[in-house]
């Protein structure tokens, strides 16, 4: 055997008219069955590598490697070949083929049991319509001799005994119908219960390969017989990942430990079973080309001119009606749109473009399973304890609790894509929040839950409306706020507060008291954020008041 080497294949296909005089007379065709070892899933699509070895003697030879998936971007496929000295690589075709559906025995079991149901379904239903016909007949039948009988009381009074055998036999063959068509319709709910389980479990399993797959038709030619290894590469639509984050604060301690995990689901006709997974941010595409962006003109609309009618009038000779004269084209400028307009520009559309923030690789360090049951699969990815600020928050006007808020930064080194975050502060389960992109770096808020052992009291101390004189009007509010720590230890909490802010220049604030001084005022949203030290029992109280004057004859809205 001589010495081996690679041959790379760039994605192309060659077209069929060239591929053919090349194959004739070349001997059959050469089937490698290939294993898929490696994927790559990106946010919309996957890369999968499958790797396959056969023996190839000396001469022109076309290798199969059939079942690929229809989902298959032709443009993506890729070769590589390893074999002995003197193998050339002649080029690559991918064609479609359409066969029987193949299903694996337990897909076959379970149908088989799904149709044996389904024929039981069938079989109870078409019984309860009998029934169904059979109580319409007797209600049918009461209401007809009810009329007879009604119809011949006059002439001669029916005997009793016959009035009661003919209720009797009504009354006792209906209850038999209904009991019959209640134990049924029992029935039929458990069969209903039991595909619906049987349906359950054809979903988890592999539907088999489809109708219709894609072959690549690889053109090789060797000097030698030898052992080739084959190594196909290809992009196929039907994958797809998410990442799913667990965040949980750790008690004592200024960090928040961030788990992330990736769900992955693919619809793509074949299983990925022991592969190495690598998940990626990117988002590759067969165009990358950026859009073409034209000129934007703004032009001003001068309407058409009216049309020109000629004056219609019958010739002597008494021939037809003279025609009108056509009007002429409008300009450009009537319509608004140049020759260039007209003419039309070719326009580049793309899909799947990086947002230049960069793409990120999550490799997989043990070998997984993902089915091609469109069920999304669980994996731990990433588990990192990042630096936070642990805050407590309370907005007063809103609510009496205090929130406790982490400030987290983000320390992983790589991009923490928008996903579901489910919070834990402790062993206790917070909430659930969504996780916008993240940079590296960057920091973000999680809600932490409520801390219980700070009290909060608000309460208004002061509504008035009222005359100052015959010409103004005095609105007068105040508000007293108390906040109490009963932790064992100090605490700082951030409390934010409103007033109502003037909407006109008639309504003017003529007196503002706010104790204790304030950490930050936002004057155009009226908003006030103080930062108070609490000892363990200290209390504190906050204290609002204003005072607006509005002209007599104006009514105010808002309060």
């Amino acid at each position: 055997m001589g010495a081996r080497k690679w041959t790379w294949l760039p994605g192309f296909i060659l077209a069929a008219a060239v591929v053919t005089p090349a194959l004739s007379g070349t001997p059959e065709p050469l089937e490698v069955k290939t294993k898929i070892t490696e994927v790559t899933v990106y946010p919309r699509r996957a890369q999968i590598k499958r790797v396959g070895e056969l023996t190839v003697p000396a001469g022109v030879h076309r290798i199969h490697l059939t079942r690929l998936p229809y989902r298959l971007l032709t443009q993506s496929v890729r070769v590589k070949l390893m074999g002995p000295a003197g193998l050339s690589f002649m080029g690559v075709e991918v064609q479609s083929k359409y066969h029987r559906q193949v299903t694996s025995p337990e897909e076959k079991t379970l149908r088989r049991k799904l149709e044996a149901l389904l024929d039981k379904y069938r079989r109870i239903s078409d019984r309860i319509n009998i029934i169904n016909g059979q109580l319409q007949f007797l209600r049918n039948l009461s209401r007809v001799t009810a009329r007879r009988v009604g119809d011949q009381v006059l002439i001669k009074l029916p005997a009793t005994k016959d009035i009661d055998a003919l209720m009797s036999f009504g009354a006792k063959k209906s209850l038999e119908l209904l009991d019959q068509r209640r134990a049924l319709n029992q029935k039929r709910a458990e069969l209903n219960q039991d595909m619906r389980v049987v349906r359950s479990e054809l979903g988890k399993i592999r539907r088999g390969f489809a109708r219709r797959t894609k072959t690549a038709v690889v053109l090789v030619k060797a000097r030698q017989a030898g052992q080739v290894k084959v190594e196909l590469q290809y992009l196929v639509w039907g994958a797809t990942w998410r990442p799913l984050y667990v965040a949980r604060g750790l008690a004592g301690e200024a960090k928040v430990r961030l788990t992330m995990l990736a769900q992955i689901r693919q619809r793509t006709d074949e299983d990925w079973r022991g592969v190495r997974l690598t998940l990626s941010t990117a988002r590759p595409s067969v165009s990358a080309r950026a859009p073409y962006l034209g000129v934007w003109r703004l032009r001003l609309y001068t309407p058409a001119p009216p049309p020109v009618f000629k004056r219609v009038y019958r010739p002597r000779t008494g021939a037809s009606l003279r025609k009108p004269m056509p009007a002429p084209p409008p300009s450009p400028a009537a319509t608004g749109r140049s020759s260039e307009d007209r003419a039309g520009r070719a326009t580049t559309i793309t899909a799947g473009i990086s947002s230049g923030l960069g793409s990120y690789r999550f490799k997989i360090n043990f070998p997984m399973n993902v089915p091609a049951d469109g069920r999304y699969h669980q994996t731990t990815i990433l588990v990192k304890d990042l630096p936070a600020k642990i805050e407590r928050l309370a907005v007063p006007a809103r609510s009496n609790r205090v929130f406790i808020q982490a400030k987290v930064t983000n320390d992983t080194k790589a991009v923490l894509l928008p996903g579901l975050v489910n919070i834990f502060h402790g062993a206790d389960y917070v909430g659930r929040a969504h996780l916008g992109m993240i940079s590296p770096k960057q920091e973000f808020a999680l809600a932490l839950g409520v801390d219980p052992e700070i009290r909060i009291k608000r309460r208004r101390l002061v509504f008035k409306k009222g005359n100052l004189n015959k010409w103004a009007k005095l609105l007068q509010l105040a508000w007293r706020t108390e906040i109490t720590n009963h932790r064992p230890g100090p605490v700082t909490i951030h409390i934010k507060d409103r007033i109502p802010v003037s909407g006109s220049p008639d309504l003017k604030l003529i007196r503002l008291k706010v104790t204790p001084k304030p950490t930050e005022r936002d004057k155009d949203r009226g908003m006030f954020t103080w930062v108070l030290k609490l000892k363990p029992g200290q209390k504190a109280v906050l204290h609002l008041g204003l005072t607006y004057r509005y002209p007599a004859k104006r009514n105010m809205t808002g309060i």
